[in-house]
Parts: structure tokens; C-alpha cells; sequence
């Protein structure tokens, strides 16, 4: 897989020092956010952030640990 990927224009594969210096990926800013899986607006699923306390756009209960 990792050689199809470095088969693309462009991509070259980065040092375990610059992996670990990449600041990204899905995190909640507190404790009291859940997330809801919903349909986005190009037609693929998307995670989006809500309150613990509300409910998720289809009337679903919303999952911790997911966020934006």
C-alpha cells in the first residue's frame, strides 16, 4: 500500500521526528462534546460536534469520543 501511495506526484515519505511533530487529527475540546455521524451536503457521511445534552439531527442519542 505504502508503495502506491509514494507513487504519486508529489508525496515522499517523512521521518518518524516529522510524523511525530504533525498536530492533527480528532480531538474533543472537552469532556461535554459527543459527535453525530450524518450525511453531508456532497453526499458522504461527516462527523460533526454537538453538546452531550442535545440530540444528533435524525433524533439519534450523540456518541462520545467523536468531534471535529
Amino acid at each position: 500500500m505504502i508503495k502506491n501511495i509514494l507513487n504519486l506526484d508529489g508525496t515522499h515519505q517523512i521521518s518518524r521526528t516529522q510524523q511525530k511533530s504533525i498536530k492533527g487529527g480528532i480531538g474533543l475540546p472537552s469532556s461535554d462534546d459527543c459527535g453525530c455521524i450524518v450525511m453531508g451536503s456532497h453526499g458522504y457521511l461527516e462527523i460533526i460536534a454537538v453538546s452531550c445534552s442535545n440530540t444528533c439531527p435524525d433524533g439519534s442519542t450523540p456518541k462520545p469520543g467523536l468531534g471535529s
